[in-house]
């Protein structure tokens, strides 16, 4: 993961391409009816495999990841957070 993060971290390429771009308020998010990734992206906390089990996940337990960043902030802190999560 370190390896794959310093190449993007110090690309230009990827920074001129993920700062400042893709906000999308909690407001926003919901008036335009998103949902799944793009809701909780926006820093709606709402997933139905938790706020409305079915089938067996019910009794799976897991952590609903929501960001509070843009597009970067996420790419290099929550993913990585995610990513060395899996791992561990």
């Amino acid at each position: 993961m370190d390896e794959y993060e310093g190449l993007l971290t110090g690309n230009p390429i990827f920074l001129m391409r993920v700062k400042g771009v893709a906000h999308l308020s909690m407001e926003d998010a919901i008036a335009m009816g998103a949902t799944g990734p793009t809701l909780r992206g926006s820093g709606v906390d709402i997933d139905l495999r938790r706020d409305a089990p079915y089938s067996a996940m019910k009794t799976s337990k897991f952590k609903v990841p929501v960001p509070t960043a843009a597009t970067y902030g996420r790419d290099t802190s929550a993913a990585s957070r995610s990513f060395a999560n899996r791992s561990a």
